[in-house]
């Protein structure tokens, strides 16, 4: 059988941790399908690996198993993230640094796999919809590091160490950001991507996800200065998807938006202000052909002069609960 996250979470905490408690069971039963060349969830490979990581070998390491690679680079990443070579002291445990040796081993581990993963984003023709979108952010995302004064002489890139190092930030943050879009989005249902507004119905997609992961979360991480506004963690990417459907269901209840135009939503949310853009596009659907739809293209926090502006000239902010604000365009 498949196991949501929420079971697997719940036998994870379980008090019997015994060969016949159930967070065992659950773990023996991934590990078989997992030996068997099976499909795992996301959520199921996560639990697999964690339980291999803790079992100290007794079935295996987590890098005995292809399924487990995303876990561990995952850990590896949120490890060196500000630290890619491994410069300062990395903790192993709570008291422990990580040896040099270690240490060592892990920052080329880290390199290769920004290598390989940079092959992977320079393809524009991937059959995963998803991996394209992100592929060709973190193509100009590179672009624009490329353009920076600081690597040209006379129109002509210079490569040099810190350029490659700043290169390698933006590679494997895209990958970090592809493992957070399979793990958050796998979990959802196909009714939790899809918002109504005004009676039309608007889809938070692959493509909703990683434009927004990319461009508009993790501004410590962006290697050129941009004009871009990030989020702050009243809308974690775990739960934007579910909070932004919560957020369209407390406006499309309330009615007040009814005869406005649904392609910009501006709201303000525990006192600060967003924007939501959303366009109509056409994707193919066999036995349908072409069909249109509403895609949700971005959501940001609004800080431009200019936005805050116009939100103060051209509409007028009214209150809906105590967290929630709608602003309705003058007639």
């Amino acid at each position: 059988m498949s196991y949501t996250r929420k079971q697997l979470d719940a036998a994870w905490s379980h008090e019997d941790k015994t060969e016949n408690g159930p967070s065992r069971k659950i773990f023996i039963e991934l590990l078989g399908k997992s030996k068997k060349k099976e499909s795992l969830s996301y959520a199921e490979a996560e639990y697999l690996c964690n339980g291999l990581t803790f079992t100290k070998k007794v079935d295996g390491k987590p890098s005995d198993f292809q399924v487990c690679d995303d876990y561990l680079f995952r850990h590896l990443y949120l490890r060196y993230v500000f630290d890619l070579n491994g410069v300062t002291s990395i903790k192993k445990n709570r008291t422990e640094d990580t040896p040099v040796s270690e240490k060592r081993l892990e920052v080329e581990k880290l390199e290769k796999l920004s290598q390989q993963w940079e092959i992977v984003v320079l393809q524009s023709n991937h059959p995963n919809q998803a991996l394209n979108y992100l592929a060709k952010e973190t193509r100009s995302d590179i672009k624009d590091l490329e353009s920076q004064p600081e690597f040209n002489d006379y129109g002509f890139l210079r490569r040099c160490n810190h350029f490659d190092f700043r290169k390698k930030r933006i590679v494997l943050h895209s990958r970090f950001i592809y493992c957070k879009y399979q793990e958050i989005m796998s979990e959802l249902d196909e009714s939790d991507k899809c918002f109504v507004l005004n009676g039309s119905e608007i889809e938070f997609n692959e493509y909703s996800f990683i434009h927004i992961l990319s461009r508009h979360y993790a501004e410590i991480i962006k290697q050129t200065p941009n004009n871009k506004t990030y989020h702050i963690p009243d809308f974690s990417p775990d739960e934007i998807v579910l909070q932004l459907k919560g957020i369209f269901g407390e406006i499309e209840a309330s009615g007040r938006f009814k005869g406005q135009s649904i392609h910009e939503v501006n709201f303000r949310f525990k006192g600060n202000l967003y924007r939501i853009w959303i366009n109509e596009r056409i994707k193919s659907i066999k036995g349908k052909g072409n069909v249109k739809f509403n895609r949700l293209e971005t959501f940001f926090p609004v800080g431009d002069p200019e936005m805050l502006q116009d939100l103060a000239d051209n509409f007028i902010e009214e209150r809906l609960t105590n967290d929630l604000n709608i602003f309705i365009r003058k007639s």
